[in-house]
């Protein structure tokens, strides 16, 4: 039997389509306290996770998605700014996308080989190789 474990490393204001995320900054950010509980729960159970990653989180806390990475845990993308994927042209997709992905891939030097759209979490998409 193979189980999956997943965590959208998000905080709770990414997701709120009332507060656009040029005032995410007014918020208090709970992700590094909560995800270092979460690490160590992992720890204490031997467990590894996908951990999709908004590319804000891996530019705004690039210590911490480095921390996840080497302790063993793969991270991939959620996207950049948590937008609505339907909401989106192709070309905003795109650069969101692409945004996330390189942020993630400067921090953990491994490619991202996954993608939970926003407001997707039954779907999660695998990538054998991106092209923009």
């Amino acid at each position: 039997m193979i189980n999956a474990m997943t965590v959208d490393l998000e905080d709770w204001h990414h997701s709120v389509d009332s507060i656009p995320s040029e005032d995410w900054h007014k918020y208090e950010s709970r992700v590094e306290k909560n995800t270092y509980k979460i690490l160590e729960c992992f720890k204490k159970s031997s467990l590894k996770a996908t951990f999709f990653t908004l590319g804000y989180i891996a530019e705004k806390y690039p210590g911490l998605i480095k921390e996840i990475s080497s302790l063993g845990h793969e991270i991939a993308t959620h996207g950049h700014l948590h937008r609505l994927i339907y909401r989106l042209t192709p070309e905003e997709f795109r650069k969101d996308l692409k945004r996330s992905v390189d942020a993630i891939e400067n921090i953990t030097q491994q490619k991202v080989m996954g993608f939970r759209y926003s407001a997707g979490r039954r779907y999660i998409i695998r990538f054998k190789h991106l092209s923009y």
